[in-house]
């Protein structure tokens, strides 16, 4: 049994690694199921926790209460209860690698600011889990855009929003997708402006011509659309 007292810097940096990586491990074989489509037009991007943080203020002091309690009892060296709360910081864990991996493998998609008090955002996604059948709907959120970024969000402002979608695999379309913007997760202008360059100009038309389609005021929800005849959907 190692006497965890005399491990120096570099053995408690090699086991913080080796634990996070399980962790992450059985974070993700968990979630399988649920990657098994591909994005088409998946985001790449990487997270920046302070820049994410400062969207979620209640998950930040509950990451930080969280680990300033775990650090305590391991200065006063209370294992039995480090490990405890170490257990207890699991689905914290799960929390971050599901966001991380929604930026990374999320889908691309077109959105826009439709009010900023409160700030709210419409996000338009295909529906379909088959690529010969399309369902366009917009989705309309409530998101904290006034803690992001360096200016004000004005309405009518084109924005990126990574999605992943929820439903079951085995249907021929998804019940819903959660879209996020890509200033959520990165201050990099370079990496903003790429997302915006995935969207193809027929996404930016059905989610101009769909809020046509959407009673006023917005309100948060999803809203099935309809395609106007002319509209050409090329990948």
């Amino acid at each position: 049994m190692h006497d965890l007292r005399n491990w120096d810097g570099g053995t408690w940096a090699r086991f913080r690694t080796l634990w996070k990586n399980r962790i992450e491990d059985l974070i993700f074989a968990r979630n399988k199921k649920e990657t098994q489509t591909v994005a088409s037009h998946q985001a790449n991007l990487t997270v920046s926790w302070g820049t994410y943080l400062r969207t979620n203020p209640r998950l930040k002091w509950d990451l930080t209460f969280h680990v300033l309690f775990l650090l305590t009892a391991a200065a006063m060296e209370l294992w039995l209860l480090a490990g405890i709360w170490l257990v207890m910081l699991l689905p914290q864990w799960r929390r971050l690698a599901n966001v991380r991996r929604h930026f990374r493998f999320g889908d691309v998609n077109a959105a826009k600011v439709v009010s900023t008090e409160p700030y709210m955002l419409a996000a338009f996604a295909d529906l379909s889990s088959n690529s010969e059948l399309f369902y366009p709907a917009i989705r309309i959120i409530e998101f904290p855009l006034q803690r992001i970024g360096k200016g004000k969000y004005d309405t009518g402002f084109n924005m990126a929003a990574i999605a992943t979608y929820s439903g079951s695999l085995n249907s021929y379309k998804w019940d819903n997708f959660l879209p996020l913007v890509a200033q959520a997760a990165t201050e990099d202008q370079a990496e903003v402006e790429r997302t915006l360059d995935m969207i193809p100009e027929w996404q930016w038309a059905l989610l101009n011509e769909g809020l046509f389609q959407i009673p006023k005021p917005y309100r948060p929800g999803l809203y099935p659309v309809s395609m106007p005849q002319e509209t050409t959907v090329e990948e």
